[in-house]
């Protein structure tokens, strides 16, 4: 592998590694827009779906 495909593969997974994902985000909108209380609700249902696994 050359040095321009790794830096590239590096720089793609850094960039998604780091970029907040769906439930990131509803934490931070909650937090602003309501409160930070009512949005500790939402951040617990998000934590037990993430944990029991989504089934709809």
């Amino acid at each position: 592998m050359d040095v321009t495909a790794w830096l590239g593969f590096v720089s793609v997974a850094l960039f998604v590694t780091f970029t907040p994902g769906p439930a990131v985000l509803m934490a931070i909108s909650n937090s602003l827009s309501v409160a930070p209380r009512r949005a500790m609700v939402g951040s617990l249902g998000v934590s037990l779906i993430g944990w029991r696994g989504w089934t709809p």
